[in-house]
Order: C-alpha cells, then structure tokens, then sequence
C-alpha cells in the first residue's frame, strides 16, 4: 500500500503482488492514520490498495489503478471529494466502479451533495468496517457488467 502526500514527506511500500481477490480499492484521505487503518483492512478483505492524501492525487492514482472501489473524504485538500467523484464518474472507465463518500460530515445537505455529485453511497466517519465489509461483498457478487 502506498500513500502518497504532497504536504508530507513519507511514502510507504508494501507488497505490490496481485490481490486474491482481483479488486482494488483507492483510499482518499488527507488524515494518514485513517487512510492507512481503512486501508489495511481492505487489504485484509483481499484487495489490493493505493492512498491518496488530496482531490488530485485521488483523481491520478484512480485513473493509474483503475480500481473496483474508491473512498473518498469529501473534505480533500486540493480538491473536494465531490469534484473528484463528479470527474471519476464522467470518465467512462469508472461506470462500474463503486465509489463511496466517507466523512465526518453527515448532515442532510452533505448528504444531498453526495448523491448529486454522483457518490453510490455516503458513509459517516469513523466507518462502519463491518458495513463497508457488507457494501465490498456485495459487489464482489456483482456482475461486471452491471452498473451500480
């Protein structure tokens, strides 16, 4: 797994073999301990992981990874969480891509924005992993070729 950060100077390397599962998830959080938290466990679900520190590395390392699932903390440096989903979902290459909103923010205009800017789903922080867990399964059972 790697998070990568313009404000701050680390960068860590783990395995880059194959997930068993096949998936691959990009987590987007400026809050490294989260970001590094959700994704071990996603790693531990079987997918393979980029970190993204801000909106623009998230949209970089997205468009690089091509990954199954995107997490995104609407409050990114950078560029919103919004934007970068509005832009994610106006690429063709991320029709089938699950991408999920993940902040603190939970009022009922966040949760408007969610939708409107093109999110499958929002989920308050901190995350619930065993409904994150629920949301990856069932994609996993997902056909390719179904849109979400």
């Amino acid at each position: 797994m790697t998070y990568s950060s313009t404000k701050t100077p680390f960068t860590q390397e783990s395995d880059t073999s194959i997930s068993p599962t096949g998936m691959r998830a990009v987590v987007a959080d400026d809050n490294e301990a989260l970001a590094q938290t959700t994704g071990w466990m996603l790693e531990l679900l079987g997918y393979e992981v980029q970190l993204a520190a801000d909106g623009l590395q998230a949209l970089a390392i997205s468009r690089a990874f091509q990954p199954d699932v995107v997490l995104i903390d609407i409050g990114l440096p950078e560029l919103s969480g919004y934007d970068v989903c509005r832009q994610l979902r106006a690429d063709p290459a991320f029709a089938h891509s699950l991408i999920i909103a993940h902040s603190g923010w939970s009022q009922p205009e966040h949760l408007q924005r969610s939708q409107a800017a093109g999110f499958d789903y929002h989920l308050v922080k901190p995350v619930d992993m065993e409904g994150l867990e629920k949301l990856l399964i069932a994609l996993r059972k997902t056909p390719s070729d179904t849109a979400h």
